[in-house]
């Protein structure tokens, strides 16, 4: 299954935050984008939900 995300890293809280556009999921992380923090989180919270 594919699907788009529009990730927003530094958020106080890893939440996912409705939609961002059309059919565009928006997830907030709170790691930073430096050395792919942000992407391994962003998987992190996927593969939980």
């Amino acid at each position: 299954m594919k699907f788009k995300i529009h990730v927003q890293p530094n958020a106080k809280k890893t939440e996912a935050a409705g939609y961002y556009y059309e059919n565009i999921l928006k997830i907030k992380v709170s790691s930073p984008p430096v050395d792919g923090a942000a992407n391994k989180e962003v998987i992190k919270f996927i593969s939980k939900n």
